[in-house]
């Protein structure tokens, strides 16, 4: 096992470049941001400036804003602290149970998938066991005293916006003017975003919006219409045509509502993961039918950017990746965001303007004979910050499993603040509480993976703290 603070025996580069990459991490303490080889070409159309103040976060679903709701009605009365909790408690487990079956009912519209549709009862409402009257309570003073950044958890995923009833392309797909037809009469369901957006603009929250392209995320109906088709450029013009559509679509759902839209991931977990081939995509059915542009041979993600900037020009367009820390891994997304800066270059125009790390730590990386090491964390940041020239670092989905029980996590968390602070400009964790988070809420024996910074009892833990003014309020008061 490698001692954290020190460097493998062997590495990818020499020990000088992996110095004089992380010097140009540790720079940024002072604000000496790395200069471009290249100034990037501005675009002639006139933007709004995007919001680039740092942002603290958190990430919600539906039925817990509206638990949310729920709690300032019953706190908002006249009753006694004692009749509120009963009151709190008891119309909770109602809401709960009709939400449950209404969201069963929903997802069975929306898709044929039996193994999403099994999902439902846990995904949708995992974690739900840990509230009461104590817990929604300091987790509601967290979001209003704390939160600045809402994040959407799942609802925002195409499959569930887009009905399984509805046919999206016309019955002619071709125009006389060989334009792909979508179908009119197509009604996109935001619905489940609306709950959390309406309550992020009641409290004077920005809104991150996820996610846009993701590979586990594909309407049946939409699927099925282009696999019908031979003609791989006339899949390709179909996909182009429905996802300019749909982020047509989202944009004007996003306008008429009047939300504060922050920043939007266009693009999510894209690079392959797994083992050290030279493969820099992941293979997916997104990536199969867009294919490459005839023209030019760009890679499908970028015409995905194009599009989803054109629909959203004053929004910061985000590409969200996983496994960031895992060197080969490591390398693909710097592969990925240097191929996003050539073709901006090139077209005189810029479609990313951000990388977001999802951040899911665990103090082992693929088994307890491949530990994770602060090494590991500062030659990743390194890498990424070095790539991202003239873009932002976020992170966006942050949790850090405790697997080892040896206070590893505990070091390996005080560098990830000390690295990562001085590079990133927001900070977002994935879930509120140890209890309401994904599949790291317990083990196979039932202990806590203590991987959230607020425990079950929705209590902020001590690294909550550190974390915020890490990444918030002290650059807040470094910018007064």
């Amino acid at each position: 096992m490698v001692a954290p603070n020190q460097p493998p025996p062997s590495t990818e580069t020499s020990n000088d470049m992996q110095t004089n990459e992380w010097e140009s991490v540790a720079a940024l303490a002072d604000n000496k941001m790395p200069t471009n080889e290249k100034q990037e070409k501005e675009s002639t159309v006139e933007k709004e400036p995007i919001n680039t103040e740092p942002y603290f976060g958190e990430t919600y679903k539906a039925y817990m804003v509206n638990v949310f709701r729920l709690y300032e009605n019953i706190e908002q009365s006249d009753m006694s602290e004692e009749e509120k909790e009963t009151a709190f408690n008891s119309e909770l487990a109602d809401y709960l149970i009709s939400d449950r079956e209404k969201m069963n009912t929903l997802l069975k519209t929306q898709t044929e998938d039996q193994r999403l549709i099994d999902l439902a009862p846990t995904e949708f409402h995992r974690g739900a066991e840990s509230l009461n009257f104590a817990s929604v309570k300091n987790l509601y003073d967290t979001f209003i005293n704390d939160v600045n950044v809402v994040n959407d958890d799942y609802e925002g995923n195409m499959y569930i916006t887009v009905p399984k009833g509805q046919k999206i392309f016309d019955e002619q797909i071709l125009s006389d003017d060989d334009e792909i037809q979508i179908n009119p009469e197509i009604k996109y369901d935001f619905s489940m975003l609306k709950d959390i957006y309406d309550f992020a603009k009641e409290h004077d929250k920005q809104i991150k919006f996820h996610v846009f392209l993701w590979h586990d995320a594909i309407p049946d109906n939409l699927k099925a219409e282009v696999d019908n088709v031979t003609d791989p450029s006339l899949k390709r013009r179909m996909i182009l045509s429905f996802l300019d559509d749909y982020a047509s679509n989202l944009a004007k759902f996003i306008k008429e509502n009047g939300y504060d839209l922050r920043q939007l991931e266009a693009l999510n977990e894209i690079a392959f993961n797994d083992g050290p081939e030279k493969t820099t995509l992941r293979d997916s059915w997104w990536k199969n039918v867009i294919g490459e542009n005839p023209e030019n041979g760009d890679p499908y993600y970028i015409d995905v950017l194009k599009i989803v900037k054109k629909n959203f020009p004053n929004t910061e367009i985000i590409y969200n990746e996983y496994n960031e820390f895992i060197d080969c891994k490591t390398d693909r997304i710097v592969n990925i965001l240097e191929e996003v800066k050539r073709i901006e270059e090139r077209d005189g125009i810029k479609i990313l303007d951000g990388i977001g790390l999802q951040a899911h730590y665990s103090d082992f990386i693929k088994g307890p004979d491949v530990p994770l090491t602060e090494w590991d964390i500062k030659k990743s940041a390194a890498k990424l910050e070095h790539a991202c020239r003239g873009k932002k670092i976020y992170i966006t989905e942050y949790d850090f499993i405790d697997t080892m029980k040896d206070g590893s996590k505990e070091q390996l968390e005080k560098a990830f603040v000390e690295i990562y602070s001085k590079i990133a400009n927001g900070f977002i964790t994935w879930g509120n509480s140890d209890a309401l988070t994904w599949y790291h809420c317990i083990d196979k024996e039932g202990n806590s993976m203590d991987a959230q910074i607020i425990d079950s009892d929705g209590k902020p833990k001590a690294i909550y703290q550190k974390i915020k003014e890490a990444f918030y309020l002290s650059k807040q008061r470094d910018d007064k």
